[in-house]
């Protein structure tokens, strides 16, 4: 969850525009930006991990491919983001939903203690 918030930082920095922003022409659903945030979330952990064997690959190339495949433009998707970030209860229940997205392929053992570490976290 802390890799999350550090490239939902990132991203904020990157788009960030003194402008108020406004609700997108073609909105992008929250289920949609699940889909897209875990897809990029994959990607850069990836790209991180094999970073010393090939770093000839440019992450904005794979990340505009990454859009592409979800039918989002590159404008389109910085505006939505634009749009979820700046309403911190839409924006932090997408990325809790790319989280439990996460947790529901790890095996179920190891589900529950990360479960059961969070809910400890939480209570102190």
């Amino acid at each position: 969850m802390k890799k999350l918030l550090l490239i939902s930082c990132v991203f904020l920095l990157m788009f960030n525009c003194n402008k108020p922003i406004e609700k997108p022409k073609n909105l992008i659903s929250e289920d949609k930006m699940v889909e897209i945030f875990s897809d990029l979330y994959l990607y850069q952990q990836s790209h991180f991990i094999n970073y010393y064997q090939n770093n000839a690959i440019q992450i904005n190339e794979v990340d505009a491919e990454i859009l592409k495949n979800h039918g989002i433009s590159v404008v389109d998707f910085k505006e939505n983001f634009n749009y979820y970030v700046i309403q911190p209860d839409k924006y932090k229940n997408i990325l809790i939903r790319v989280r439990n997205s996460f947790e529901q392929q790890l095996p179920e053992q190891e589900r529950k203690a990360l479960i059961e570490e969070r809910n400890q976290q939480a209570a102190n």
